[in-house]
């Protein structure tokens, strides 16, 4: 049976159509903590929100207040609420150096019966500890043929993060066990499309369980993993995409607490859309256009501190980053586009100057640096101050690998076959430049606590070798 792709541009985008339309009175969010995009937050820190009426507990639990963590997956912990305020506890400490997200559902309500009458999202990054930054390598693994692109994250809720690495050459996806102290059992191998790339994690279903999302490149479709909670995955689930995907992102976008899968498509320059049915199952994709040229990369964040996830797009064609806001009766409206400073093949966002506004950084790969653009006002991005590194960078990733409380970034070189490693001041100023060698080329990295020992270690993946190198953070 085949499947009619519908376009729509941006303006009126399916998102118009799906998103939940706001109510005339509604519960407000007065202030959270940790505030948005905040850095270095204790691991064991509990979440606060403050409404402007009181909450009727009866309409709390993990389903209305949900907290997960990139690394960590779905977080667990207790409720509590006073009046209006409401708290959070997670019942462990979250992973080291973990970018964070908090949905408050539209179904929470006052005592009066009125409901919140949307999501409300904000993100954090907890702290890691200070490191030495001398990397030590301690194994290799073999996950298949031409590894590219990997998640580092809890598969299997026991608290240590795992690995899963698809196998562009195998079309596969290999899935890595932690025992704890950063040594890996396995691989399980689970058949992918053609080409399997990037990777990222969620919880599809509802089920508190991690789930993944890998884009095909060349069958053109997304192979999605639904979790069994052991570490173990369902069969794929395929869903065709636009031409040569190239990111993954996740999106609500009618506030129902079901994230939409968004993915980013080089070759057919437009993004797809995916509707959650709630049971980790998608309608067929739908088609937008933006106006940039060869979108790559797609992100899902609080650009404009308002509470509403907004979209934000780098571009492979267009040599640029583009954010759109989310508007209060659910539209997207581009607030503003930076240059950045190359063609883009991946970013990561994070907040690099301490001030509170969403930044992003790209691996501008045939100009052989990293672009750092940061927000001059919420939702709006300055042209990118671009930093040099080894060969055709294709991948950059953000964390606190020296334990000071501010993000640095790593970019992984292709041909220069290293990994380019540059602090950050705290003020979004970058240096202290440090090379890592590949064996071959560097193709991604993973910026995570591997061993426990609340520092940032790095995978590495190298695809022409068909390793993945693990590169302890020792003092």
């Amino acid at each position: 049976m085949s499947v009619r792709v519908r376009r729509v541009a941006l303006a009126v985008l399916l998102l118009t159509a799906l998103a939940a339309a706001p109510s005339a009175r509604a519960l407000e969010v007065v202030t959270v903590r940790p505030v948005n995009h905040s850095l270095a937050v204790a691991r064991d820190a509990a979440v606060l929100v403050l409404f402007d009426g009181e909450i009727d507990p009866a309409t709390v639990d993990e389903t209305s207040f949900a907290v997960f963590g990139r690394f960590t997956g779905p977080v667990e912990g207790t409720y509590q609420v006073a009046g209006a305020r409401m708290r959070f506890v997670p019942v462990a400490p979250l992973a080291a150096g973990d970018q964070m997200t908090v949905r408050l559902q539209a179904s929470l309500a006052g005592t009066d019966g009125v409901a919140l009458g949307r999501t409300w999202v904000w993100n954090y990054w907890t702290a890691s500890a200070p490191a030495g930054l001398v990397f030590t390598e301690t194994a290799q693994l073999e996950p298949g043929n031409v590894p590219y692109g990997a998640h580092g994250g809890d598969l299997d809720d026991d608290g240590d993060l795992d690995l899963a690495v698809p196998n562009e050459g195998t079309d596969d996806m290999a899935v890595y066990l932690n025992d704890g102290s950063g040594v890996f059992a396995g691989p399980v191998s689970y058949p992918a499309g053609n080409t399997p790339s990037p990777i990222e994690a969620w919880d599809l279903n509802g089920d508190r369980i991690v789930d993944l999302v890998v884009a095909n490149l060349f069958s053109d479709d997304l192979s999605v993993f639904l979790g069994v909670g052991d570490g173990t995955f369902e069969p794929e689930v395929r869903y065709p995409a636009g031409g040569g995907p190239r990111g993954v992102g996740f999106i609500d976008l009618d506030g129902d607490g079901d994230l939409e899968v968004l993915s980013s498509n080089r070759d057919s320059g437009d993004l797809s859309v995916y509707h959650s049915r709630g049971d980790g199952s998608f309608d067929p994709e739908r088609r937008v256009d933006t106006p940039g040229s060869r979108e790559t990369a797609v992100v899902g964040t609080d650009a404009t501190g308002d509470g509403r996830e907004d979209l934000i797009v780098g571009y492979y064609g267009s040599t640029e980053v583009r954010i759109f806001a989310r508007t209060a009766d659910g539209r997207f409206e581009a607030t503003g586009q930076a240059a950045s400073g190359g063609q883009v093949w991946q970013m990561a966002v994070g907040d690099l100057n301490g001030d509170g506004l969403v930044d992003v950084v790209t691996a501008n790969s045939s100009a052989n640096t990293a672009g750092v653009l940061l927000a001059t006002a919420p939702g709006v991005l300055a042209d990118a101050v671009t930093y040099p590194t080894d060969g055709f960078p294709i991948a950059i990733d953000l964390g606190d690998l020296d334990g000071d409380g501010d993000l640095d970034l790593v970019t992984s070189n292709f041909t220069g076959g290293t990994w380019t490693i540059y602090l950050n001041d705290g003020a979004g100023n970058f240096g202290d430049r440090r090379e890592l060698p590949a064996i071959a080329s560097g193709s991604c990295a993973v910026l995570h606590d591997r061993d426990g020992d609340g520092d940032l270690d790095i995978t590495g993946i190298d695809e022409n070798a068909d390793r993945v190198l693990l590169l302890r953070n020792d003092d």
